[in-house]
């Protein structure tokens, strides 16, 4: 599969490519889905964005980019790679990262409550029904 090169130096021509890209390959209309992202992380560090289609039908069906190597690869729902893209033009991760808010919390988060575990003894919470002999 030799790659192909395309130039999305903005955020938002990245995205539209995307996910036109991929609403083609599993044939739908663009205006019935959305497409959504989220930074990818290595080592504490933004490495990437995951995209991923959503709409009537749920798909599995992705793409990510890996920023460093300036390479958008899309999957399937089976995980298999079906196209590569290398992007001679794309857009800083800093783009991607959620906006700063207006306030810091400086509040602590409540402490988890502990789940109680179940023993091995416990019923079922609902049992399922019994046949009665002819």
């Amino acid at each position: 599969m030799e790659p192909r090169t395309v130039a999305c130096p903005t955020a938002e021509s990245l995205c539209r490519w995307v996910h036109r890209n991929l609403c083609d390959a599993l044939g739908w209309e663009p205006s019935q889905a959305e497409l959504r992202w989220e930074l990818l992380y290595r080592r504490g560090q933004p490495c990437g964005v995951l995209f991923r289609l959503h709409g009537r039908i749920p798909t599995a069906s992705c793409a990510i980019w890996a920023a460093a190597e300036h390479r958008l690869l899309f999957y399937d729902l089976h995980g298999h790679r079906w196209q590569t893209h290398l992007l001679t033009a794309s857009p800083p991760l800093t783009a991607f990262a959620p906006a700063p808010t207006a306030t810091t919390r400086t509040t602590q988060a409540p402490a988890a409550t502990p789940m109680a575990t179940p023993t091995a003894t416990a019923a079922p919470a609902t049992a399922p029904p019994h046949r009665q002999a002819a």
